[in-house]
């Protein structure tokens, strides 16, 4: 079991701040701390937003290890089990007519997750590469995987946004 000292800084960071928002939209949720249009959206925009800022973001080379990649695997699971859960509650919570709509976005980072691996070893087996960030890039040059900013990297971003938006807003 990896543990979470072993972690990257940015990882350990990402995952405290995908738990804590979780934690406050729980929260808001249960104790209807938010108007219900307003949390509404929040949930939507927090189940795209963990999935593209782990593309956007230098977290993504993080993802090449097995055990980070589990870990984001178990989080997955989590929005995967929050989202099926939520699916046909009308009947019990009166505000939660359409949480289904706003749990869609859930989706986002299980079909991320599955489309990124088999991509990223396909990637590796051709190129000898595995999948770096190519957006918020000022330079050809990616500093933490030490390499040139190949065609492929940047085919395979495109590809893998497009799936999680499409996925989480579908």
């Amino acid at each position: 079991m990896l543990s979470l000292p072993k972690l990257p800084f940015r990882q350990k960071c990402y995952l405290s701040i995908t738990f804590l928002a979780g934690l406050f939209i729980f929260i808001s949720f249960y104790w209807t701390l938010l108007e219900w249009h307003n949390l509404r959206a929040i949930i939507f925009v927090y189940g795209m937003s963990v999935p593209i800022f782990l593309l956007a973001g230098e977290t993504v080379i993080d993802l090449n290890n097995q055990k980070i990649f589990k870990i984001w695997s178990l989080v997955a699971i989590i929005f995967l089990i929050v989202y099926l859960s939520t699916r046909n509650v009308g009947f019990v919570y009166e505000r939660a007519t359409d949480l289904n709509k706003a749990t869609t976005s859930l989706k986002a980072l299980p079909i991320f997750l599955i489309s990124y691996w088999p991509l990223n070893n396909f990637v590796k087996r051709k190129t000898g590469f595995y999948i770096i960030n190519t957006f918020r890039q000022s330079v050809s040059y990616n500093s933490i995987a030490k390499r040139k900013i190949k065609w492929f990297d940047i085919v395979t971003n495109l590809i893998l946004l497009i799936v999680t938006v499409l996925g989480g807003a579908l």
